[in-house]
């Protein structure tokens, strides 16, 4: 019981993570829990003995696709607040 709630939590900081590094100025922090995802994935299905079935695959690819939605998003709102920025030094240079 305390496993599942305590991978829960980590499964939870890791997204909330990925938003934070993904919106930085440097792109590749926010990739860097994606690609960590997509290996562990690799390693559980290698280690475990997991069968390759839709049953098994479907949570690890939803996870990582959760992550690389996020990491796009999270490079769209640094792009958005960088132009804004250089907007509104624009309109200070105009005056």
């Amino acid at each position: 019981m305390w496993i599942k709630i305590i991978l829960w939590i980590v499964l939870i900081g890791l997204l909330i993570l990925g938003r934070y590094a993904s919106s930085r100025s440097s792109w590749g922090w926010g990739g860097i829990i994606p690609v960590v995802v997509l290996i562990s994935s690799i390693v559980v299905f290698m280690n475990f003995d997991l069968s390759v079935t839709y049953k098994n695959i479907a949570p690890y690819a939803m996870y990582l696709l959760i992550h690389l939605i996020i990491w796009v998003e999270g490079r769209t709102a640094y792009r958005k607040r960088q132009q804004k920025e250089l907007d509104k030094m624009n309109a200070l240079d105009i005056r």
